[in-house]
């Protein structure tokens, strides 16, 4: 499994006050490595996570990338 820390997640929140992390560390099968498959996983674990959607976030790694949904 390889590891991946998204962090800076822009919740839709739709208004409500609630507390949520802004950083999560995921772990994804080692047999994923298109970028964008990668974005499009960690996004579908953010909400899963988290049970809220969100409107982006960025990964942290060599080349910090933001995803924007």
């Amino acid at each position: 499994m390889a590891k991946h820390v998204v962090y800076n997640i822009k919740y839709d929140t739709d208004g409500a006050k609630v507390k949520l992390p802004d950083r999560l560390e995921i772990e994804l099968p080692d047999d994923i490595t298109d970028p964008d498959e990668i974005a499009e996983e960690l996004s579908d674990a953010i909400s899963d996570i988290t049970g809220f959607c969100h409107f982006g976030f960025m990964i942290e790694g060599e080349d910090e990338f933001n995803v924007k949904m």
